[in-house]
C-alpha cells in the first residue's frame, strides 16, 4: 500500500497542529517505508524518514523548536492511557524551561534495536536558573547497552554538571522472538549502521517539502560513540556491569539544588566526583 496525504489545521482531541504531511509505502516483506513525515505546531516541527517495522530498521527523526512544556502533551497523544507516566513526566519537567531540539537515528531489528539521539535545550532554565549549555547524547548499542552523557552549565556562575553512564538493558523476555530475528538476520547481507552528517537546519514550511539526505557510514558512528562516551570503556565492559560517573563543579551545585525545594546554593566552590 502506498500513501501520500497532506492536511492542515488538524485536531486530535484537545491538541491542534497547523500542518501534517506523510508520504510512504508499506508491504509485508519490507515493512513501512517513510519518504517523509512532517508535523508542525506553531514553530515546533517533527520530521522523520526511513524504514521501520521490517527486517531492517533505518529511520532518521528530528524534533525541532519544541517547548519542554509540550512534552507531556505529546506523550499523552502517543499513549493516552498512560496517565501515571504523564503525571510523573509533568512533575519531573516542572522546574525545566526551554526549547528542545532533538534528532536521532534508529537502526537494527525488532529484537536488537540500535539508536543514537542528541538533545539540546535552548534558552533553557532549571528552577529559574538560566543555562548556558544543556546537551544530552544517548545511544543504544548492538550489544544492548544504554550509553548516555549529559552536560549542563549555568550562565551566571562558572561550573557544570557532567553525568555519563553505561547500563546493560534487557529488551525482550521472549527468547523465541530473539532467536527468530537472529535466524533471519543470518540469512541477510550484513547491514552497516548509519550516521547522519547533514542536519535539518530550519523549521520553515519549506523544510516539510524538502527531501533531506544524509551520508551515513559505520566508521562515522564508531567515531561518534568514541567521542561522546570516552572514559566509559563500554565496549569492554562485562555484560552485567553498570557504570555511572558524575562530575559537579562550582556553579553546577546551583543546578542540583534548583531541583529540590528545600535546598539552596548560596555561594562558594565545589568539586565533586561520584562513581
Amino acid at each position: 500500500a502506498d500513501f501520500d496525504f497532506h492536511g492542515e489545521d488538524w485536531e486530535w482531541g484537545a491538541y491542534k497542529t497547523q500542518r501534517v504531511l506523510a508520504v510512504g509505502a508499506y508491504n509485508n516483506n519490507d515493512g513501512l517505508r517513510l519518504e517523509k513525515i512532517f508535523i508542525q505546531k506553531d514553530n515546533a516541527t517533527l520530521h522523520a524518514d526511513g524504514n521501520i517495522l521490517g527486517p531492517k530498521t533505518n529511520l532518521h527523526f528530528a524534533v525541532l523548536n519544541f517547548p519542554v512544556s509540550l512534552v507531556p502533551a505529546l506523550l499523552q497523544v502517543i499513549e493516552s492511557s498512560a496517565t501515571d507516566a504523564i503525571h510523573s513526566c509533568r512533575a519531573i519537567l516542572a522546574p525545566i524551561k526551554g526549547i528542545l531540539h532533538m534528532e536521532g537515528d534508529l537502526r537494527g531489528s525488532l529484537a536488537k534495536p540500535e539508536c543514537d539521539i542528541q538533545v539540546r535545550l535552548l534558552d533553557g532554565a532549571v528552577g529559574g536558573i538560566d543555562l548556558g549549555r544543556a546537551e544530552v547524547v544517548a545511544s543504544l548499542t548492538s550489544t544492548s547497552r544504554f550509553l548516555f552523557s549529559a552536560n549542563v552549565e549555568p550562565v551566571i556562575q562558572s561550573g557544570h554538571v557532567h553525568v555519563q553512564g553505561s547500563i546493560p538493558i534487557t529488551l525482550f523476555e521472549n527468547d523465541s522472538l530473539i532467536e527468530d530475528e537472529i535466524d533471519k538476520e543470518s540469512m541477510r547481507t550484513k547491514w552497516f549502521p548509519t550516521w547522519m552528517q547533514e542536519k535539518v537546519k530550519d523549521n520553515s514550511e519549506t523544510v516539510g517539502d524538502k527531501k533531506v539526505t544524509w551520508e551515513r557510514n559505520e566508521e562515522g558512528r564508531e567515531a561518534y560513540l568514541t567521542e561522546h562516551f570516552k572514559g566509559l570503556n563500554w565496549n569492554i565492559s562485562d555484560v552485567s556491569e553498570v557504570k555511572i560517573d558524575a562530575d559537579i563543579k562550582d556553579g553546577g551545585m546551583m543546578l542540583i539544588t534548583a531541583l529540590f525545594p528545600y535546598a539552596d546554593w548560596l555561594h562558594g566552590s565545589a568539586d565533586i566526583d561520584l562513581q
